[in-house]
Formats: structure tokens, sequence, C-alpha cells
């Protein structure tokens, strides 16, 4: 076990990473980046370098994390946004530890990214109004197709790099675990991160307010309602909402 707590979430989209990094983040022990590899990254801290331009190789990625873990002592990442020869450079740097956070239910990812891509409806906290879900376009078959077999081979890709690589140095969460409306339940599994990670436990207020679905996750079962083609989605996908 390193003994070092910085770490790394390296996260699916729509994976419920963003949560997961503003509990963590929460912790007294936590100084937190959220997504310093977004192209707006710069646009967002004013002063930050522009790490999605900067980014181009590994030996720029080594000089990204010497910058970015000098002011802060983990990051939340997305698993799409630099090649994967880029990304192993990061995921062996021995002395972060990795939170590889995937969801089962690629359907849903896709889906869901894909709706808030016509909503720029990101997180809960974006909702203003429920009636921009009434305005959803057809989603393209295809293109859901397309982000599941995309999704599904990075996480083969990462999982068998971190499984050859970094074996007791990396916890593999999932969506579907993770967030539950059993409290006591979300209390053990953040105790146990936090344990893996050497990091004091955040607040039960902010458990509830980032791990109970209700507090913050956008009803989907709803939402999916009001997709015009859902009905051809699910004969050829199967049930989204289950």
């Amino acid at each position: 076990m390193l003994n070092s707590n910085k770490f790394v979430i390296f996260a699916n989209a729509r994976s419920g990473s963003t949560s997961l990094a503003k509990l963590l983040g929460s912790s007294e022990d936590v100084q937190m980046s959220i997504e310093p590899f977004h192209p707006s990254y710069s646009d967002w801290n004013p002063g930050e370098r522009n790490y999605a331009k900067f980014i181009d190789s590994a030996q720029k990625m080594n000089t990204a994390l010497d910058e970015i873990f000098e002011k802060y002592s983990a990051i939340k990442v997305l698993q799409h946004q630099f090649s994967k020869e880029i990304y192993f450079q990061m995921l062996k740097t021995k002395d972060l530890k990795i939170l590889f956070l995937t969801r089962d239910n690629l359907i849903e990812l896709a889906i869901s990214r894909l709706v808030a891509g016509q909503t720029s409806i990101w997180q809960k906290e974006d909702l203003k109004e429920n009636e921009i879900f009434t305005k959803l376009t057809p989603i393209d078959l295809d293109e859901i197709q397309e982000m599941i077999e995309y999704i599904s081979e990075l996480v083969e890709i990462y999982t068998k790099f971190l499984k050859e690589n970094r074996e007791g140095e990396y916890l593999h969460l999932k969506y579907e675990s993770l967030y539950s409306s059993d409290m006591e339940q979300n209390m053990s599994r953040i105790a146990e991160i936090c344990e893996f990670l050497g990091v004091k436990l955040p607040s039960r207020v902010n458990i509830e307010k980032y791990m109970l679905p209700s507090n913050a996750k956008i009803n989907y079962a709803n939402v999916y309602k009001n997709i015009p083609n859902l009905a051809q989605i699910e004969a050829r996908f199967g049930k989204v909402f289950i």
C-alpha cells in the first residue's frame, strides 16, 4: 500500500465522478481539482494552464502532474480526454493512488450523455426548471451504439493496464454500487474508500448531500419518458431504465 495520500479519480463520463470528487474534496485532508484536463479548465480557473492543449505526450503529462500536485492532492479526470498512451503515463505514476470509476449500464450512460449534450444539464445543480426535458429531440441509435462500444473498449483497456501495473494500488468502483438510498451502505462504502486513500472521512451531511440519489441525481426515469424515439431505442437496446 502506498503511503502517499495523493490520488486520481479516473472515470467514465456520466458515472457520478463529479459527486464523488466533491464529496472527497470536502474531506479536510483533500485539495481537489475537478477536470483539470477539460478544454475549458483555464476559463473556469483563471491563471491555470490549459492542460488540454499543453499535454500532447507522456513527458508533458509528467510535467502537468508535477504542476497540478504542487497545488492539489487529488484530481478527477475522464477516461476519454487523452490517448491511452498518455493516460498510461499518469496511471503508472507510483505515488498516485487510483480510483477507477466505471458504469455497468452503458446504454443508460450513453443516453444520459446524449441527453446532457442536448440540454447542457450535466449535474443536478445545473437544473433550473424541469420543462427543459420536454424539448428533447430524437437520439440517433447508431450514436448510442458507437458510444457504448467506445466506452466498453476504454474500460477493457484500462482495467487490463491497472491489473497488470497497479495491483493493490487502485480501487475499481462501480456507479451502480456507489450511490444508494441506503445511507448506512453509503457511509460504509465511503469509509472503505477513505481508508484506502488514507484520508479523513467527510461529514455525514456531505455524504447525504452527494451520495443519496434523491439529493445528488436527476431522476432520469422521468427524463427518458420525454425522448421522442424511446420506443425505438428500447426495441434495439432493451429497456433503458430498470
